[in-house]
């Protein structure tokens, strides 16, 4: 069995942003829009000291998550670089809030024309979590090609975009969901399984069939002041060829990708501003 650490592909995805040097990294501006109700704060803590550690500003507002309230806020921020939202934002849904967003600010890839663009396999804007589980399959060279991959999602942040993602690398792909019937008989069959439902370890033995799947667990969930993902772990993992753990697997790779996504879009700024 080999374990899927996100650790060195974030380590390698940061060393790649800081090839381009301080001198330009501190040009770079990032907002975060939180909800002033938000309980947790940690992945916002998470990103903002990793971007500050390369030299990249950011800044937070926590508001009153409304609709009308996140607009005013974003109609602010011409100035920034990058814009994110971080999620949950009160009972607002991903497509309410991916509309108040510039594309070219996008830095989750979450807006309609980012998302546009990488269905239609243009220049884009890669939602973070989708392209890290694909820097992490690359990484460890789990063929992709001919394969076939059960996504059990179906988020406009995870599970959709990543089916795209799985698509362009010649991966078969069947998004499962609350309403999927026979949903361990479909697992069985798959050659790699990717699960972010927000249940701790949902995904057990009963999952696995003959063949010995990856396992990509996107979870993460806090049991007992313990952290840990959708998949059960220790029944699971003598069963697979592959398995990220939790903590330590997809986490660490969403923030990496999030930093190489808003250097893309200050890349972007200034090829458009050369051209006039």
């Amino acid at each position: 069995m080999i374990l899927l650490a996100g650790k060195p592909v974030k380590e390698k995805i940061l060393k790649s942003v800081e090839r381009i040097g301080k001198e330009t990294l501190q040009h770079i501006h990032l907002h975060i829009i939180a909800s002033n109700t938000l309980e947790n704060t940690a992945y916002i803590e998470s990103k903002k000291k990793a971007c500050e550690k390369l030299g990249i500003n950011v800044r937070v507002s926590f508001i009153e998550p409304t609709l009308d309230q996140l607009k005013a806020t974003v109609n602010d921020l011409n100035y920034t670089t990058g814009i994110i939202v971080q999620f949950p934002f009160g009972n607002l849904e991903t497509k309410q809030i991916a509309n108040c967003i510039p594309a070219y600010q996008d830095v989750d890839g979450i807006t309609p024309t980012q998302i546009g663009n990488l269905i239609l396999r243009k220049p884009h804007v890669p939602p973070a979590t989708a392209i890290g589980i694909i820097e992490l399959l690359k990484y460890y060279k789990i063929q992709l090609e001919g394969k076939y991959c059960v996504i059990i999602n179906r988020s406009h942040i995870v599970g959709l975009p990543l089916q795209q993602l799985l698509l362009q690398q010649n991966c078969t792909t069947t998004i499962c969901h609350s309403y999927t019937t026979n949903l361990k008989e479909i697992c069985k069959q798959a050659d790699i399984i990717i699960v972010g439902v927000g249940q701790p370890n949902f995904i057990d033995s009963s999952f696995i069939g003959d063949k010995k799947p990856v396992i990509i667990d996107v979870g993460i969930n806090r049991v007992n002041g313990k952290l840990v993902g959708d998949v059960n772990f220790d029944e699971v993992a003598s069963l697979c060829e592959a398995i990220t753990p939790v903590p330590g697997g997809v986490g660490q790779l969403t923030v990496a990708c999030v930093i190489r996504n808003l250097v893309q879009i200050y890349k972007n700024f200034l090829s458009l501003s050369f051209m006039y």
